[in-house]
């Protein structure tokens, strides 16, 4: 489908957008087996998932992104 938009955004910002969604589309895999470990009984996956492990580089590789979109944002503005 062709549009009349063009995508004039620069490497960082479309590596970030990409970044983001991949982030979006594996946290959604993590709600899915939680929830169906959760129904099923499956202990080991939900103890996995409590783990403070997980949750600290959740919160790194979303800080990461977040840096990500601040440059791309500052790349965008001194065009």
């Amino acid at each position: 489908m062709k549009s009349n938009l063009s995508n004039n955004h620069n490497f960082l910002f479309n590596f970030a957008c990409r970044v983001l969604k991949y982030l979006l589309l594996a946290l959604l895999g993590f709600a899915l087996a939680y929830v169906i470990s959760k129904i099923f009984g499956f202990t080991f996956i939900v103890k996995i998932f409590h783990s403070s492990r997980i949750w600290t580089w959740l919160l790194r590789v979303v800080a990461f992104i977040f840096c990500l979109f601040s440059l791309a944002m500052i790349a965008e503005s001194s065009r």
